[in-house]
Formats: structure tokens, C-alpha cells, sequence
């Protein structure tokens, strides 16, 4: 008989978390080298990053951060597209390996936009701390995040 599998509910949703036995965390490391945000990290930084990061699962609909929230968390969508809104508009579309949630993290503000998947997918969680001390560590994974960030501040800027 199999369990079910751990649910944790983050901005109203409750996600299926995926469980983290050794050999998950070696798929892991091997899914986060195929994502575009660490495609240059080290096989142990890899590895440090799966042993930090949560995934889960995401439905159609489902809201992953919510505009105007506390940012406590940075994300990657590993697998499926999300779309990003302000003020109910849609303003972009997140293709897997692409982190979002980080500019609420950097600066201690609130989050800039929503993030809504719109196909059924997977999404990593880094917590505070982890996103601190295991993602910045990687400096091809810093140097995009925050060149991203970046990006989308002086969009978000030119856009108020």
C-alpha cells in the first residue's frame, strides 16, 4: 500500500511535496543541471542546491506567489509554464528554468507580481536561507539571478 505523499500549502494552495531519498536527491542534482539558471553550476554545487530545494507538483490554475505577498521563498519552475500578472494583467509568460520571486528576497519588499501555472507542472522552493547560502554560492546561477533581477526591476520600473 503507498502513502500519499506529504502536501504543504504555500499562498493558499496545497502542493504535493515529492519526497528526498538519496536517489531523489541525485535526480534532483541531474534535473537542476538541465535548468537554464544552473546549466553552468558544479556537480557538487548541484548537489548541494538538491539538498536545500523542496519540488512540487502544480495544477492547472494553481497560484505560486501572489502580487503584494511576503516574499519567503525564491522559485524555478522546472517543468510545465506559468504566467505572470500585475494588477490582473498578464505581463509575461516563466518557461522552465526560469527562477522567479527573487526580487522580493534581495530587497525585503513584497512580491512585484503573481505567478499562476497555466500547465500542470513542478516547481523547486528555495527557502530563505537556503537561497542565501547554497544559490548564491554557485556563481553562474548568482550572476543570471541577479543579472535577471535586474532585468525585470528596470522593467518593472518603466512599467509604474
Amino acid at each position: 500500500m503507498s502513502r500519499a505523499a506529504p502536501t504543504r500549502t504555500i499562498a493558499g494552495v496545497a502542493l504535493s511535496l515529492l519526497r528526498r531519498p538519496s536517489a531523489e536527491l541525485q535526480h534532483r542534482a541531474d534535473l537542476f543541471g538541465y535548468l537554464t539558471l544552473f546549466a553552468d553550476c558544479s556537480r557538487r554545487e548541484l548537489g548541494q542546491l538538491a539538498q536545500v530545494a523542496e519540488i512540487f507538483r502544480v495544477g492547472i490554475d494553481d497560484e505560486v506567489v501572489h502580487e503584494g505577498g511576503d516574499g519567503d521563498a525564491f522559485w524555478v519552475l522546472a517543468e510545465g509554464l506559468a504566467h505572470v500578472t500585475q494588477g490582473g494583467d498578464k505581463i509575461g509568460s516563466i518557461q522552465p528554468g526560469a527562477g522567479f520571486g527573487e526580487l522580493a528576497l534581495l530587497d525585503g519588499g513584497r512580491r512585484t507580481a503573481s505567478v499562476r501555472a497555466v500547465l500542470p507542472g513542478r516547481v523547486v522552493r528555495f527557502e530563505p536561507d537556503a537561497f542565501a547560502e547554497r544559490l548564491l554560492t554557485c556563481r553562474p546561477a548568482a550572476a543570471r539571478l541577479l543579472t535577471d533581477a535586474d532585468r525585470r526591476r528596470r522593467l518593472l520600473a518603466v512599467s509604474a
